[in-house]
């Protein structure tokens, strides 16, 4: 292609660029690029409370992060709640809804079933 032919495509656009409607087009595009970035820019990364410094002293800083809350606290292999008649194991779906106040720890599935506890049917490997 010559120059005079490339010119001729530049020219061409430029009119189209001219017409109203394309211009139109265009900026509502752009605007709602832009809209979409700073709303990406806005939403909250789910990171954790920061980590703090707990000691000061000089050579030695320790740290300490924050645990997960929704981690209860394991004094058993088996837990029941104080409302319900299931045990489960603490990986079971049905464990992880014990509010921790109502969780019952025991030791053995016997000390459970002792208490009047029977085995959740939806809690895999009881």
């Amino acid at each position: 292609m010559i120059v005079s032919e490339h010119l001729r495509k530049i020219k061409s656009y430029v009119t189209i660029l001219d017409r109203k409607d394309v211009y139109t087009a265009l900026c509502i595009v752009f605007t709602a690029i832009a809209a979409y970035l700073i709303g990406r820019l806005s939403v909250d990364t789910g990171r954790t409370e920061p980590v703090r410094i707990l000691s000061t002293d000089v050579g030695a800083t320790v740290v300490s992060r924050p645990t997960p809350p929704s981690q209860p606290q394991k004094n058993g292999a088996y837990v029941g709640s104080r409302n319900g008649t299931k045990y489960h194991l603490p990986s079971c779906a049905g464990a992880r809804r014990i509010a921790p106040e109502n969780q019952v720890w025991f030791a053995t599935q016997e000390e459970a079933e002792t208490a009047g506890y029977t085995p959740a049917s939806n809690c895999p490997g009881l």
